[in-house]
């Protein structure tokens, strides 16, 4: 009991930051790989973002941190080795132990638009701007890289899409000029770069006169059975025949908005097979093959439901039972542009409609836990195949669905299949359709902040010092707590909210003149600029806001504040050896008892930097060995890491 009371005793100041927004890139592409059950998700500002996609909480695991000036355009898996490609003509391929690019190639034709990894994993299949489609052999090591193999014919406009047909026997790609191609390759694995004359399907539609609009191409994919789906920025998704080089049907399905991602759930059969799509409307798209069971009016509910007209007969014609693709369901859950869209293994199906409101922002509320328990016990058994879509909102959303053994039957459905919106709503469609199953935020993988111990000032008030971590700078806030001797208690006048809360305002000019419990507005101090030519991995303060260290990818750099007579603070850079500036980190705290910076390089390892003579004190090294000495400061390094990043 007496131990309780003294935990109870204890307060904390929590300092709400009000003033600083975070800050995330929009997502700009992703790729799965089933085997590790990693998710890389590239962002608009160069890093690469890993996700666990292990059932029931998906959560980040790592960055593989960028440049900005890469403009990350494609990612791929490829023998579960990462591959990005970006519009400064780069193929990298990332290692996934030190988080860095292991190997970098050039794409021999300026930016890729986009990169495809065959089904063997064998090959990388880039569109590059000079309108040609680049073949890459992926090395046998790990961290060799891709080597250039072959350039199938160049054509006009640009190579903007990308993707591999069924057993890895053909390419498809799209260009600016609303063209699809799609190029036979030899049928074995060893005859793989080998080509025959590309089947040429113009999407252009007809304008008058003669004419056609102007059109591009910005995502394909293939169905199976020589069903191929072409996007293009005209909000049109085209279902073409591969085999007859013709357009079977056009779906209108994104309101005219452009369509910039296609994902197919791809069946060797082609009955089964399922297509998604996304666009700058927000929407995702279900599209689905049915059957046609008779002529009663079903032909016409199928057009109504695609938004457009188009053939309701089977390709080529050749089933007994007529198919036609129809849009299954569709959803609204972004709230800006979609980018992209992959599949991502299983996830847990969607619980049904709870009676209480549960947010449906937040997929770990109790109600919706409790709710998600109650309607089905051991909810975990039943696991559906999920996509997930990103986009400018640069949140990540997840949809289940199924796949049904052989194609629907058709049935009267409304064209309005869409669910009530980004609020979020019950969604309408067909049985096993796309359901919405949760929504990730951009959780940052660092600490996105760092806070110092409250200083004593010459005046006897106490002043803390916070720094906020951006892309490719650092913010400095800084504020005042008075009196020193007399924090505010609970219950007293001007105390702080019940808890221990202190809100900390968000300044002149933004918020209140002055903060509750003695606490007054905070003051922006100073910016931080690198100049660093790629991103910030991790940074952090000092606990008495006299050091700043800040990592990038390619080097390690310590600041040192010193306060000038008038107020104002100075930054100075520090030299540090340069075996360690040069080098990276994946992690760096400082440590209050040792004097010391503690990092944590990209080969494991753990480097105490001395704050006194700025030499390496000790490397704890990860392959063991290590003296009882050493495992009691690599155990108290992690433990203050945990309190940073927690």
């Amino acid at each position: 009991g007496g131990e309780r009371r003294e935990r109870e005793g204890r307060g904390v100041s929590v300092h709400v930051a009000r003033f600083v927004e975070l800050q995330p890139a929009a997502i700009t592409t992703m790729a799965h790989d089933d085997t590790l059950k990693i998710l890389a998700v590239g962002r608009g500002n160069g890093d690469i973002q890993l996700w666990s996609t292990v059932a029931p909480r998906w959560h980040p695991i790592g960055v593989c941190v960028g440049a900005p000036g890469s403009q990350i355009r494609a990612v791929c898996w490829a023998q579960s080795r990462l591959f990005s490609a970006s519009l400064d003509g780069r193929i990298l391929e990332w290692s996934l132990s030190t988080l860095a690019p292991a190997a970098a190639e050039d794409s021999h034709g300026g930016s890729v638009w986009s990169l495809a990894a065959s089904r063997d994993g064998n090959y990388l299949a880039a569109a590059c701007h000079d309108g040609a489609v680049r073949i890459f052999a992926v090395t046998e090591e790990e961290g060799g890289g891709a080597v250039f193999r072959k350039a199938l014919p160049a054509h006009d406009g640009q190579a903007l899409s990308v993707a591999w047909g069924p057993g890895d026997q053909s390419l498809i790609a799209g260009d600016s000029l609303g063209n699809v191609r799609v190029w036979p390759l030899g049928a074995t694995p060893g005859a793989r770069l080998q080509y025959q004359s590309a089947l040429l399907v113009s999407v252009r539609a007809d304008v008058g006169g003669g004419r056609k609009s102007q059109v591009l191409v910005w995502a394909v994919c293939s169905a199976g059975s020589g069903t191929v789906f072409a996007g293009d920025s005209q909000g049109r998704t085209h279902i073409i025949d591969s085999r007859m080089g013709i357009v079977e049907k056009v779906l209108v399905a994104h309101h005219g908005s452009d369509v910039l991602a296609l994902a197919s759930d791809e069946a060797s059969d082609g009955a089964s097979a399922q297509v998604f799509s996304a666009g700058v409307d927000g929407r995702v798209v279900h599209y689905r093959k049915v059957t046609n069971g008779s002529v009663d009016g079903a032909g016409s509910s199928n057009m109504a439901a695609d938004g457009a007209g188009g053939s309701g007969f089977g390709f080529g014609g050749m089933s007994s039972a007529p198919t036609s693709w129809v849009v299954a369901a569709a959803a609204r859950y972004h709230t800006h542009d979609v980018r992209t869209l992959c599949l991502a293994g299983r996830f847990p199906a969607a619980a049904p409609a709870a009676a209480t409101f549960v947010p449906p922002t937040d997929p770990s509320h109790p109600l919706n836990r409790k709710a998600a328990r109650a309607a089905r016990p051991g909810h975990l058994a039943k696991m559906l195949p999920c996509v997930v879509s990103g986009g400018l909102d640069t949140q990540l959303c997840l949809y289940t669905f199924e796949r049904p053994s052989k194609p629907s039957k058709s049935r009267a459905t409304s064209s309005d299949t869409t669910s009530k919106g980004a609020a979020g709503g019950s969604m309408a469609g067909m049985a096993g359709a796309l359901a919405q199953a949760a929504r990730l935020p951009p959780w940052p993988y660092q600490p996105c902040v760092s806070v110092s111990a409250p200083r004593v000032l010459p005046d006897g008030d106490r002043e803390v010092r916070m720094l906020a971590v951006h892309s490719s700078s650092l913010d400095l806030w800084r504020w005042r707590l008075s009196p020193a001797d007399a924090p505010p208690t609970k219950g007293s006048k001007g105390s702080a909210s019940p808890g221990g809360e202190v809100a900390v305002g968000a300044g002149p000019g933004g918020g209140a003149a002055g903060g509750p419990g003695g606490v007054e507005p905070p003051r922006y101090a100073v910016r931080i600029n690198t100049a660093a030519d790629d991103n910030i991995a991790c940074a952090a303060i000092s606990p008495d806001g006299a050091w700043v260290a800040c990592a990038h990818a390619s080097r390690l750099s310590l600041y040192k504040l010193t306060e000038d007579d008038d107020g104002t603070l100075d930054v100075d850079k520090v030299n540090i050896p340069k075996a360690v500036a040069r080098g990276s980190a994946n992690a760096v705290t400082f440590l209050r008892a040792a004097q010391c910076l503690a990092v944590a390089d990209r080969k494991g390892d753990i480097l105490l930097i001395d704050l006194a003579t700025l030499e390496v004190r000790a490397t704890l090294r990860t392959g063991g060995g290590e003296t009882p000495s050493q495992a009691r400061l690599r155990s108290t390094f992690f433990r203050s890491l945990t309190m940073v990043s927690g």
